[in-house]
């Protein structure tokens, strides 16, 4: 039965006469819609032309009179040609679990796979390669059947990335790995190459870094489909208005056909809407006759539905009206690309859009910027360890542990979808992801403990012990055990190679430290001498403080007695922080935490260091005291608050004149409530005073300080006297949050060989918001004191901004600006973080 019969013997007379109505009313107002003057008289007459019917009869005679005056408008729009893709959006974790994501893709594939048996003209474009496998885990059959589609071209895949994720909080390699991973599935499971998958599908993407194009481009890609390019729920916009259609282009100058949805990627069809409307309105912007027109009901799935394609149908029979054509997204794109080289050229990010995803679900950000160094850190220490070994690809161990670095990797990129990790799910989203995010910290803790294993088997570690009665002592002691056994990393002990080393009763760590790092800081074993691999994962040499910690040392040794000794017998200071560092007890273990400068360990490499009791060398220095708040490095002066947080003064040397700000320390901390809306994951309220329900721009609540105290400036309790200067200085502030159960420990680190201050909070956060009251949170103010532009970190990239009006924006890792404090006087400062976006 054609659609034409299947839909008269379902209408009465009465839909009959809408639907014929419907149906003069559309090609008329298209014919407007495209009509440059020629059109207007025949357009006038047959509008007159079918309002003159009484009867049903009537009316289908005057509406076949009404198109025959219309020939000449038939033969214009025949010029234009709809292209039709079937789609279902599909969130991942959005508003539900993950079972339930599972059962929402299954059920719009199993609607779309049974409508194309029933209708074969429709075609269906589907991205996200995590869709696909979750469909290949838990419905194979289904996985099959989509399979087969695909070869017979009505099944399109759209998927360039793992997931529809976010394109400002995700790094640049976690988005090469995005196309990595995703290349590899479709060319293992379709046979499909890179020149095949040319689109990437971003519609409900909350805006899009600078350099996306340029990574894009290395990967293949040509073309890009958003619908969400800044400017949204009336966010900053940068740039000029998008158009529909344009090339976006990257820093490097790559550039990507970016067309821009006017319509939306959710269909929601109102059958009867004049689905060509856009089309001209398209073709005027553009003067491209060829539109692409997403349609099928989507979030939580679902797809195209029978309404939509049976009234697809019937249009296509319409004489005054477009030509109709199911198709492909990709074949649009490709039809259309010769036609657009005179297209606008945007050579900047496409942003802002819901700008308080930045920092909703703080849990989830601190995940993925976990996530995404422990997956670059196992990687490199992956292929160190291999390298070491002698391995080649076809080793079987090399086989595993790269299927586990890919599903490290997997669950970190599944994570970056749009709704996950800007933060805008539910308790069932944030739940599902941090359970990913513990089992990538295990994986990549385990890959990367063996690999330093590795490292470490074969390091002599008694050459460092001093020519002293202890030294000697130790080496007599060594002499007891045995040489380790390296059985458990398949391969023989070169004896000669291998001379007793001073970590042979090896003690691990009990974990400690494996929440931040993903595997426990081991402690070397010894009697009174300690030995420590420093490794450097970055790949850049690099001098900075590292905080160790050594288990049951001997009791008659002091740790304020505990030097660091390098390879070349240099003693380093270090500085005991046990009080300040969760105490000295480890689940039964005596715990001491020391703070030292690891001077220049080299790129992807390793300094070895003899923990023991000595004195330190002479010239360790660096930091003096000028009072209890006030000290001076060789690279700054300032001065902390004592009474609140942050800096309140600060001097850059050389400059004369002070960079901070004596009102509002630079680093203080805010307590804000909040003003609720109605998407507030989404969008930021402003803030509120506590005494009325009212914005407020210039009433600040900053933190207090209950209890204030330096560590390291060698102060004698008794005197209030300071002695000498110290390599490092440690001063922590017990804050409290006014008016709420909340505190917050800050940990404030100075180092004598860097201009550089780091700041550490432990938070315990005890406030639940709700509309009468608001939403209670955390601001650290960075408010500089100078002018200019702001350097961003973006993908593989940087942006500069200015004028952002007080808004939230995105940054990766870091934020920078120069500004300066007199004539010839110029300075910068870099605000680098561990977890945060906004």
């Amino acid at each position: 039965m054609s659609a034409e019969s299947r839909i008269r013997r379902s209408l009465s007379v009465d839909t009959d006469v809408d639907r014929l109505l419907r149906r003069i009313r559309c090609q008329i107002d298209f014919g407007r819609a495209i009509d440059d003057g020629r059109f207007t008289e025949a357009l006038d007459r047959a509008e007159e032309t079918y309002k003159s019917y009484t009867t049903y009869t009537d009316l289908q005679q005057a509406i076949t009179k009404a198109e025959q005056t219309l020939a000449e408008v038939t033969k214009e729009a025949k010029t234009f040609t709809i292209h039709l893709v079937g789609h279902g959006h599909i969130d991942m974790n959005w508003m539900w679990s993950w079972p339930e994501t599972v059962a929402a893709t299954h059920d719009t594939f199993a609607s779309v796979l049974a409508l194309m048996d029933e209708y074969p003209e429709l075609t269906y474009s589907q991205s996200q390669a995590s869709v696909y496998a979750l469909i290949e885990k838990y419905h194979p059959e289904m996985f099959e059947q989509i399979r087969q589609r695909v070869k017979e071209g009505r099944w399109e895949i759209t998927a360039v990335h793992w997931v529809e994720g976010d394109k400002n909080l995700a790094s640049g390699e976690a988005l090469a790995h995005h196309l990595l991973y995703t290349r590899q599935f479709f060319k293992e499971k379709f046979g499909l190459a890179p020149e095949d998958l040319q689109l990437d599908w971003e519609p409900d993407t909350f805006g899009h870094c600078n350099t996306l194009p340029g990574i894009l481009r290395q990967g293949a890609v040509k073309y890009y489909y958003c619908c969400r390019p800044g400017g949204g729920q009336e966010h900053l916009r940068v740039g000029e208005e998008r158009p529909p259609l344009f090339w976006w282009q990257s820093p490097d100058g790559s550039r990507v056909l970016v067309n821009k949805e006017t319509t939306w990627y959710n269909s929601y069809v109102e059958i009867g809407d004049n689905f060509a409307l856009p089309a001209a309105a398209f073709w005027k912007k553009t003067g491209i006759k060829d539109w692409l027109n997403v349609y099928g009901i989507g979030n939580h799935g679902g797809g195209p539905t029978r309404e939509e394609l049976d009234f697809f149908l019937e249009t296509r029979d319409w004489p005054c009206w477009p030509k109709v054509e199911f198709g492909t997204a990709q074949g649009w794109f490709r039809k259309i690309e010769p036609q657009c080289n005179d297209l606008p050229v945007l050579d900047h990010e496409l942003n802002f859009e819901f700008t308080g995803c930045y920092t909703s679900q703080s849990a989830i950000k601190k995940a993925n910027r976990y996530g995404e160094n422990y997956c670059v850190e196992a990687e490199t220490l992956s292929s160190l360890e291999f390298r070491i070994w002698n391995l080649d690809s076809q080793n079987s161990k090399f086989q595993i542990q790269n299927s586990k670095l890919r599903e490290a990797w997997l669950n970190i990129l599944f994570n970056q979808f749009h709704d996950i990790l800007p933060g805008s799910g539910v308790q069932e989203t944030r739940q599902h992801a941090l359970g990913l995010f513990q089992e990538t910290a295990a994986i990549t803790g385990a890959i990367k403990r063996n690999a330093l294993q590795a490292m470490a088997k074969d390091l002599n570690t008694v050459s460092l012990l001093p020519d002293t009665a202890e030294g000697i002592e130790e080496r007599e002691l060594l002499s007891q055990y045995p040489i380790p056994t390296t059985q458990h990393l398949a391969r023989p002990v070169p004896t000669e190679r291998n001379p007793p080393h001073l970590n042979a009763p090896f003690e691990a760590g009990a974990g400690q430290g494996a929440g931040e790092s993903g595997f426990s800081r081991a402690s070397g074993g010894g009697h009174r001498f300690r030995p420590m691999m420093i490794y450097n994962p970055c790949a850049w040499k690099r001098t900075e403080l590292v905080e160790i910690n050594l288990y049951d040392l001997p009791e008659d040794i002091p740790a304020s007695s505990i030097v660091a000794l390098d390879e070349q017998g240099n003693a380093h200071p270090t500085l005991d922080i046990s009080s300040i560092s969760g105490g000295n007890h480890d689940w039964g273990h005596r715990r001491t935490t020391l703070l030292f400068e690891a001077k220049d360990v080299p790129a992807l490499g390793y300094k070895v260091f003899l923990f023991c009791e000595g004195e330190p060398d002479a010239d360790h220095g660096g930091i003096d005291t000028v009072d209890e708040i006030t000290f001076e490095t060789p690279h700054l002066k300032l001065q902390l608050d004592k009474f609140g947080s942050g800096i309140r003064d600060i001097t850059l040397k050389p400059a004369t004149q002070m960079f901070g700000s004596c009102i509002e320390p630079l680093g203080c901390w805010e307590y804000v409530t909040e003003w609720p809306t109605g998407m507030s994951a989404w969008l930021l309220g402003g803030n509120r005073s506590k005494s009325a329900a009212k914005l407020v721009r210039d009433e600040r609540t900053y933190l207090e300080t209950s209890r204030f105290r330096v560590h390291g400036n060698g102060r004698n309790e008794a005197t209030a006297s300071r002695t000498g200067s110290n390599f490092a200085l440690v001063a922590t502030n017990d804050m409290n949050v006014p008016d709420t159960s909340s505190k917050v420990k800050l940990k404030t680190i100075l180092s004598g060989s860097t201009p550089r201050i780091d700041f550490f909070a432990d938070i315990d956060w005890r406030e639940i918001g709700d509309a009468p009251k608001g939403i209670p949170g955390l601001v650290i103010d960075f408010e500089h004191g100078i002018s200019g532009d702001v350097l961003y970190e973006t993908a593989f990239g940087k942006v500069e901004r200015n004028g952002d009006e007080g808004n939230d924006v995105p940054s990766l890792r870091f934020s920078h600006v120069w500004g300066e404090l007199s004539p010839g006087e110029s300075c910068g400062i870099t605000l680098l973080q561990d977890s945060k976006y906004g």
